[in-house]
């Protein structure tokens, strides 16, 4: 929907080896990240997990800061928004690279939690500090109070009211 808008859209996720580490659809970026590990873990996003979430905490960061900055730069406001247990921790580890680089107020950061799988894991007291947390119901919401935060609920989907250039994605 951003990208239709004329919003400057990029998808990062683990992605298949044998694809493009670099692919332009239909307005959107897609950024497959950590292909070399996925060649030696074929089963699956699941299969070398652990290695995966390292190395999107050790090389991501910094390549999105990097957007960050050049968004920042272009009088552009960067919006980076993280789903589920895997990217808590990597989007921390930006929140952190970011602030050492004097970046953090320029871009929003926001992580979403669709379900409660592996919230065991999730240290929700940085993870507050680092990012806006939202969730898609008011069912999780009462469900992540018991995490220590309190969620803002956003429904699968935005609002097109909350499509601002200035404030969701890089305007183009």
């Amino acid at each position: 929907s951003l990208a239709s808008l004329g919003h400057l859209v990029d998808l990062y996720f683990v992605g298949d080896p044998a694809a493009p580490a670099v692919e332009h659809r239909r307005g959107v970026t897609l950024h497959r990240w950590s292909q070399s590990i996925s060649s030696g873990a074929p089963h699956g996003v699941y299969d070398a997990e652990e290695d995966k979430i390292a190395d999107w905490c050790t090389s991501l960061p910094g390549h999105l800061a990097d957007v960050v900055a050049e968004d920042a730069a272009a009088g552009r406001r960067t919006m980076i928004l993280a789903e589920d247990w895997h990217t808590a921790w990597p989007l921390i580890c930006l929140h952190d690279e970011l602030v050492r680089r004097g970046l953090r107020h320029h871009p929003v950061l926001a992580w979403t939690a669709n379900n409660r799988f592996g919230f065991e894991r999730i240290d929700f007291a940085r993870l507050d500090e680092a990012a806006l947390i939202l969730t898609i119901s008011k069912a999780m919401k009462h469900l992540m109070w018991g995490y220590g935060v309190n969620p803002r609920v956003v429904p699968n989907g935005l609002d097109p009211a909350w499509i601002d250039g200035e404030v969701c994605g890089r305007s183009g």
